[in-house]
């Protein structure tokens, strides 16, 4: 997924964030199929982003490996994200929906 096109979603989603930064995930996982970005919204609150642009129906494992991540970013960063949001291009499974739910996550379909 290239940068042009996330920000058509951030455009789109009309999510508008300050200090916008692009977190090199080579470290925590192989998948290119995804893309995190940090920042600040415009109340303040610290917000991580997650795009998924696989084609492959989104699971409940794969969520548990992203959530996994976000801990470490959480970590690595020093910072404690109070919104989480993932964005994917695929079907999705019920239960990955409630996990999500269940770990304070928003999630849309790009």
């Amino acid at each position: 997924m290239t940068k042009q096109e996330i920000y058509q979603v951030l455009e789109a989603k009309k999510i508008i964030l300050k200090n916008l930064s692009w977190m090199e995930l080579d470290k925590f996982t192989k998948k290119k199929t995804l893309v995190a970005l940090t920042g600040v919204d415009m109340k303040g609150f610290y917000t991580l982003l997650f795009f998924r642009s696989a084609k492959a129906r989104f699971l409940s494992k794969e969520f548990e490996t992203i959530n996994e991540i976000a801990g470490k970013i959480t970590e690595q960063t020093g910072v404690n994200f109070k919104k989480k949001a993932i964005f994917y291009s695929s079907d999705i499974c019920s239960k990955t929906v409630n996990l999500m739910k269940e770990n304070g996550y928003k999630h849309d379909s790009m």
